[in-house]
């Protein structure tokens, strides 16, 4: 990486992203009280989470979250078009109050399209006929990428506003991340011309114009989320959206010399060798491959460190100290090849159960036995990947014939399983994989969905004759193919027709990552609405009656209006092409509406400990309930209980010794200390463990650090389940 005087910090737009789980949130507050100390008037956006529908007041937002008092007892943040100011106290006691002054919002999908229809139309009268009309309603609610469309040009929108000199915006995940960034590139595949594709290039340029705007995407000092943060690096920029600098969260030790970094390692390697690992085994890994880590990040980008300093104040002063950091002047790393990190050790652990959790295994192996399919929801960065992936693993070494079916997995577990895109087909397990794991009768298979491939399935099946003409049709081709959509309903077709294939006699499903993990649940209903006859007549040329006749006239002219006439053409023999299959697709999605509320499937929720997390996966469960579905209970992930403390302390101790023989006096005291709130962090997961009790059996998984995304530490946590009696 090259030295630059350009601060990725002096743009007025920043968009922050990452995988879940890493800390976007707790960065973009960060970032934004930092700009109101210097004076600025930020404005703070999220993107609401459903598709148009506003937050639930008695559901907080995690960016309400993070902000802990400044929002206390307001509820869900108000639209970006009519944002919030927020109360700001000094960052340090006895300091002076911001300079500046920060407003927090939603970007709504809803909002951003009738935004849109209202530059569009040249009369109200049309305006409130289009926004009416039950046939648009429900295109825009449930098409593929209308969502994300209207978040664009609410985005978009919003971000004009001059009376902020700065935008921080909280994006989605990296999946939804990636389904906006792609969104001007597809659409203008399909529409050459017209409002839509004007607007999507100008929101584009403004968005991707490092002069304008800084992308910042967030990791954790860990081999995994580095990857995972290079790989979204380069997918962005590969859809035009260069990386300003990257974020390394929760970063221990930051001011710990080199040479102390590579006697860290040399003592933890002696210690691990001994046959347990401390209790700060998670922590150690991040401190000694830090200086690595962070120079795979900076060949491509800045990097910025964060500490493990969780309250908002605390980051916020850390945030400030950017505007010192000599851009492009990354410090100077010395790998060594003679010292091994932590990552590459085996995790050695001892397993307390108890009683309540062992009737938490018992269930869950009674599921895992009789259960036709498994389906695991969750928050991003929980470990739902990594479970689903278990729980197959302990299906198969039950004897049942498995198939995991991964959304989204991490690249490291995908390539542990020997799952690539664009397979046709699962692809199994070889024999002498399965028994090194510990399987002698039973058969695991993986697939990763292929939207694509499955949308070209049903086509081909349902619609014979049209087949043809239909995946000839430009508009099939390209909403065939985007990210934003299709996954939830794909992934019910595919579910259904794993579900009729006699080969399987389980399947886990790791549904898509999501805020509350809901779209999954309710893609057949939505896309029953979507896929309504009478609402498809109204895109066709053939209309009956005077109330669709009227409607569709007013639909022809927000499409040829937004679109052009000769896309409006496309997409009305798309609809026209499409209604064939309707009967097929509508019978589908009520089959596996009906489907996930019988006996034959059970929902797990997968959580981690955090308040955050665990108030977030009750929501969940009580949603779950609410529709009737099956909740089997909760997997407790990273559960530090499960490490036999004594024998860790005295790991800890041995550590601690060794570092102060080598002069490390900082490094053996930080040990210690990590130590001794080993026990406060064991009282706070047992109370986590409390509440989610109220909400089913819970079944507590170890921290399995580093070869969690690997088969042998799937294997550990599938023997947890397969060594439990049987119900």
């Amino acid at each position: 990486m090259t030295t630059s005087s350009h601060s990725p910090l002096s743009p007025r737009l920043h968009l922050i992203t990452g995988k879940g789980g890493v800390g976007r949130t707790s960065v973009a507050v960060a970032l934004a009280r930092a700009f109101a100390e210097r004076g600025e008037r930020v404005l703070l956006l999220e993107a609401a989470d459903d598709e148009g529908t506003e937050a639930r007041p008695d559901q907080p937002s995690p960016l309400s979250l993070a902000l802990g008092e400044a929002l206390r007892g307001r509820g869900a943040l108000p639209s970006a078009s009519a944002p919030l100011r927020l109360p700001l106290s000094p960052l340090t006691e006895g300091g002076e109050a911001p300079r500046g002054s920060v407003y927090v919002g939603q970007l709504i999908a809803r909002e951003g399209h009738e935004l849109f229809l209202r530059s569009l139309l040249p009369v109200e009268r049309l305006v409130k006929t289009a926004l009416n009309s039950q046939a648009l309603s429900r295109f825009l609610g449930a098409a593929p990428s209308m969502y994300e469309l209207g978040l664009f040009y609410h985005l978009w929108r919003v971000t004009e506003d001059a009376r902020v000199s700065k935008v921080v915006i909280d994006l989605p995940a990296t999946g939804h991340t990636l389904a906006l960034t792609r969104l001007p590139a597809q659409l203008t595949r399909m529409v050459r011309r017209g409002p839509v594709v004007e607007a999507l290039k100008r929101g584009k340029e403004a968005l991707t114009n490092p002069q304008r705007a800084s992308m910042w995407v967030v990791a954790l000092p860990e081999r995994l989320p580095v990857s995972e943060a290079l790989d979204l690096s380069q997918e962005l920029e590969r859809d035009g959206f260069p990386t300003a600098g990257f974020v390394l969260n929760r970063a221990p030790l930051l001011d710990l010399p080199e040479h102390a970094r590579l006697q860290l390692q040399a003592c933890l390697h002696e210690t691990l060798t001994e046959g347990v690992a401390p209790v700060a085994l998670s922590e150690l890994e991040r401190v000694s491959a830090l200086s690595n880590l962070r120079a795979e990040l900076e060949e491509r980008a800045p990097v910025l460190p964060l500490g493990e300093e969780r309250s908002s104040e605390a980051r916020a002063l850390e945030v400030s100290r950017w505007w010192g950091t000599p851009w492009g002047a990354g410090e100077p790393t010395s790998p060594s090849s003679t010292h091994h990190t932590a990552s590459h050790l085996p995790f050695h652990t001892a397993h307390h159960v108890e009683r309540s959790d062992l009737k938490a295994l018992q269930t869950l192996k009674q599921h895992l036995l009789t259960s036709k399919t498994l389906v695991c929801c969750g928050a991003g960065g929980v470990g739902k990947t990594t479970t689903s992936a278990a729980l197959a693993l302990a299906g198969a070494q039950l004897g049942r014939r498995v198939l995991v079916l991964t959304i989204d997995p991490s690249k490291r577990l995908a390539q542990a399983l020997g799952v690539a895109r664009n397979t046709p087909r699962p692809v199994e397990l070889s024999t002498e994989r399965l028994e090194r794991l510990g399987v002698t009768e039973g058969r695991l298979s993986a697939w990763l969905l292929d939207p694509q491939l499955v949308s070209d399935g049903v086509v081909e099946r349902e619609a014979r004759e049209q087949a043809s003409a239909l995946m000839n049709n430009m508009i099939y081709r390209e909403v065939s193919g985007m990210v934003a959509g299709m996954q939830e309903y794909t992934a019910v077709e595919a579910l259904r027709s794993f579900v009729h294939d006699e080969q399987y006699d389980l399947i886990v499903l790791d549904t898509p990552p999501s805020r509350h993990a809901l779209r999954f649940l309710d893609a057949p209903e939505r896309v029953a609405s979507f896929l309504d006859k009478r609402i498809f007549k109204l895109f066709t040329p053939r209309r009956t009656g005077l109330v669709g006749r009227l409607a569709g006239r007013a639909l022809d002219e927000v499409l040829e209006r937004a679109f052009g006439v000769e896309v409006s053409t496309d997409l009305k023999e798309f609809f026209e092409l499409f209604g064939g299959i309707l009967d097929h697709l509508n019978e589908h999605q009520q089959e596996m509406g009906a489907f996930f509320k019988s006996d034959e499937v059970c929902f797990y929720l997968v959580t981690t400990a955090g308040a955050e997390v665990v108030e977030e996966a009750r929501a969940f469960a009580e949603q779950a309930r609410a529709r009737g579905l099956p909740f089997g209970g909760v997997v407790l992930n990273r559960d530090p209980r499960l490490c036999d403390l004594e024998s860790a302390q005295r790991a800890s101790e041995a550590l601690a010794a060794r570092l102060q023989a080598h002069s490390l006096p900082q490094l053996a005291a930080w040990v210690l200390a990590r130590s001794q709130e080993a026990e406060e962090r064991r009282a706070e997961v047992a109370a986590s463990h409390a509440r989610l009790s109220q909400e089913g059996p819970v079944m507590s998984a170890p921290d399995l650090g580093a070869v969690a995304s690997e088969l042998e530490g799937l294997a550990q946590l599938a023997g947890l389940i397969v060594g439990a009696p049987v119900l």
